[in-house]
């Protein structure tokens, strides 16, 4: 009996070792020639979004300079230059204080105000400080909006993406409402915005528009969003070569779905579409890290 012991435990190591490396290597090696796909040719990103953006104008707000009794000397939505007088103020003493224009632009006398839009009226008295007209810049406007929500992602704005954008009407119909030209701008304190220079001059008195955002961007190649993994901190997919995997390192365009969409890749390839089907240990022995 006690000389069967080590024939025993001989052929459990070996049943050990035999599914260590039938785990370690065949079924990840199989799995993952089963798993893969073929680069296909590149696909033009397109992507539409409709919601609620914000208004914002380029525009300077005029405060009233000292207390006094206002008279506004200019209408709302006059065009009015530099150096205009907008208002005078007339003080506790009896003496009057002109207000200038401080830039070109037209002229609104609705300040945005919280909870609503304020108007100073002629005859009103007026603090320090208080705004009582906006010199709105006409050639430019911004919406700002969340981003994250649009099929196509900043990274592939920043590649000359085509941003239109076209105003839905009351009752969801915009079929007849022209599109604009707008143009992606960097994220700030309030999020992203599109510039339009391009846009109904109702728009400005607007403070928030239902709108519809339309991207078209640059080609990339679409592959299972699976197939991304990260490594170094960088995206990449794993390419099939001869009896080994190469990470091939990739930016990432678009993300919907279980698909993505990004470059660094060439039509032909093949590519694993379940990376996580092999070990870790197994891709850093083949690629030599």
């Amino acid at each position: 009996m006690a000389n069967r012991m080590p024939g025993r435990i001989c052929l459990l190591l070996v049943g050990f070792f035999l599914t260590w490396v039938l785990w370690r290597w065949v079924i990840p090696s199989a799995a993952c020639r089963l798993f893969t796909m073929e680069v296909e040719q590149p696909v033009r990103l397109k992507g539409e979004w409709q919601g609620e953006v914000v208004v914002i104008p380029e525009e300077r707000l005029v405060m009233a300079p000292q207390e006094g009794k206002i008279t506004i000397l200019v209408q709302n939505g006059q065009w009015v230059a530099p150096g205009s007088i907008l208002a005078e103020i007339t003080l506790s003493t009896g003496e009057t204080e002109v207000v200038y224009s401080p830039s070109g632009g037209i002229a609104l006398l609705e300040t945005r105000g919280e909870p609503r839009r304020q108007t100073v009226r002629d005859g009103e008295v007026v603090l320090p400080g208080k705004a009582f007209v906006r010199i709105v810049r006409p050639n430019s406007l911004y919406l700002g909006l969340e981003l994250e929500p649009l099929s196509l992602r900043k990274a592939a704005l920043e590649r000359s993406a085509k941003v239109q954008v076209r105003e839905i009407a009351s009752g969801g119909a915009s079929a007849n409402r022209p599109w604009y030209p707008a143009e992606v701008m960097a994220e700030g304190n309030g999020g992203p915005r599109l510039r339009l220079t391009e846009f109904p001059w109702a728009w400005l008195q607007r403070e928030t528009l239902s709108v519809t955002v339309r991207m078209e961007g640059p080609r990339g190649i679409r592959v299972p969003a699976a197939a991304i993994v990260k490594r170094g901190g960088r995206d990449g997919v794993f390419v099939v070569g001869r009896g080994s995997y190469e990470f091939r390192p990739v930016v990432v365009l678009d993300k919907a779905g279980g698909d993505a969409v990004v470059e660094g890749l060439n039509v032909g390839e093949k590519i694993v579409t379940r990376p996580g089907l092999l070990m870790a240990g197994e891709f850093s022995k083949r690629n030599g890290h």
